[in-house]
């Protein structure tokens, strides 16, 4: 999955692509960094390095086995992050052990 983005921007895409162990091909931004770590679970690029780009696409494109290893760890990184209880509190639906 590709996540070129010009602008900061909350990593959604990545978690969904985690959730169904996908690879990720993303722009470099802080905010991704909770869910992307490169060449661990996606690629990373410099915003605005369109070679960059085409380079961490033709990376992924020509070794599958690579594109697998990291699929499987993109979806443990996302179940990893994201557990029920995190989402809970994340969106601040807990209070003292208990769904407000």
């Amino acid at each position: 999955m590709v996540f070129a983005i010009m602008k900061p921007h909350q990593g959604r895409a990545i978690m969904e692509a985690g959730r169904n162990s996908k690879v990720v091909v993303a722009t470099n931004f802080k905010a991704l960094r909770e869910d992307l770590i490169h060449d661990h679970n996606g690629l990373m690029f410099r915003n605005g390095k369109v070679t960059e780009l085409a380079s961490a696409l033709e990376q992924m494109l020509t070794d599958a086995d690579r594109l697998q290893r990291m699929g499987e760890a993109n979806r443990n990184m996302y179940e990893a992050l994201h557990t029920r209880e995190n989402v809970y509190v994340l969106l601040n639906y807990l209070s003292n052990g208990e769904v407000k």
